[in-house]
């Protein structure tokens, strides 16, 4: 009798253990999508983005200047 409830615990703790890696699995397998349908939509907007209106703000523009100044205050 000790022996079958030795192989019951047994069993019952690999299902256990069994369930709790299949459960971390699919999040993990969750989260490998979720990253990829970012990456995907930073490739689309990448792509989309017009690239020639991007300017460097340095600051020497007046409007510049109002920017940085309203962002430090």
């Amino acid at each position: 009798m000790q022996s079958t409830m030795y192989e019951y615990l047994r069993d019952d703790v690999v299902e256990t253990i069994k369930f709790e890696l299949d459960k971390k699995d699919r999040i993990f397998e969750q989260q490998d999508k979720i990253y990829e349908n970012r990456m995907k939509r930073v490739k689309r907007l990448d792509e989309e983005w017009n690239w020639s209106e991007v300017i460097e703000l340095d600051g020497s523009d007046e409007k510049e200047k109002n920017l940085f100044k309203d962002s430090t205050s």
